[in-house]
């Protein structure tokens, strides 16, 4: 199984859109605006490398208001669990 992070960028008006139809993209587990470069970035899974490419990354450049993706594979399984946002906050002091 292969995991991946694609941000996109999208025209001016259109990430919501966007982020509607990338979260019906089959393999795509979250969407997420972000502030930045991108505009969204998505987390997907995928059977290979092949599989990710075929249906993810060419789903996600064929949506109408997608001006430039980077896709980047993640590599072995997570290595650290980051603490939910309150307890990092009060973590933080």
């Amino acid at each position: 199984m292969v995991r991946a992070y694609v941000m996109i960028e999208t025209m001016v008006g259109r990430a919501r859109h966007v982020a509607r139809d990338a979260a019906a993209i089959d393999g795509v587990t979250d969407v997420h605006r972000v502030t930045g470069p991108y505009d969204l970035i998505v987390r997907a899974v995928a059977a290979d490398a092949a599989d990710l490419e075929r249906r993810v990354v060419d789903g996600i450049r064929s949506l109408p208001g997608v001006t430039r993706i980077l896709a980047c594979a993640a590599n072995g399984p997570g290595v650290v669990t980051v603490p939910d946002e309150p307890a990092l906050l009060a973590s933080a002091g």
